[in-house]
């Protein structure tokens, strides 16, 4: 069984439009000093959320959501901006919320250099006495 396509057709002709509302968007940059909700409304793709607003909506952390698409149980849109990042389809967020996922595999716990038998405080007290000791005769 072929899997869905990730984008709609309502998306791929968001993406060829593109184009031109970014010359929208550059004209009004021109005209404003500063970047608004409009720019925002201008640009945002139909039916994809940002990583944040998908994370928000499954009531997970962008970093367990970050983990769950590394490890493909969830799937994302690579979405330019001034970082990398990634957009979450709606109809993903969507099933997500209908099947849930399992947990992220977590990473490897990094393990902590121990200390070698034999070097707790008084033992270490006992060996500088022991060369205080040494160094008096």
């Amino acid at each position: 069984m072929k899997p869905a396509p990730i984008l709609s057709p309502e998306q791929i002709r968001f993406a060829e439009e593109l184009p031109a509302r970014l010359a929208r968007i550059e004209e009004f940059l021109r005209d404003q000093h500063a970047a608004s909700k409009e720019v925002r409304r201008i640009i945002r793709p139909p039916g994809l959320l940002s990583l944040s607003a998908a994370a928000r909506r499954l009531g997970r952390s962008k970093a367990t959501l970050r983990r769950l698409i590394d490890e493909g149980a969830v799937r994302a849109v690579p979405w330019p901006g001034r970082r990398a990042k990634d957009a979450i389809p709606l109809q993903e967020v969507e099933r997500v919320e209908r099947e849930g996922v399992s947990r992220p595999v977590s990473p490897e716990p990094k393990k902590s250099p121990r200390r070698a038998r034999g070097t707790g405080r008084s033992e270490r007290a006992a060996a500088v006495a022991a060369i205080l000791a040494i160094e008096e005769n």
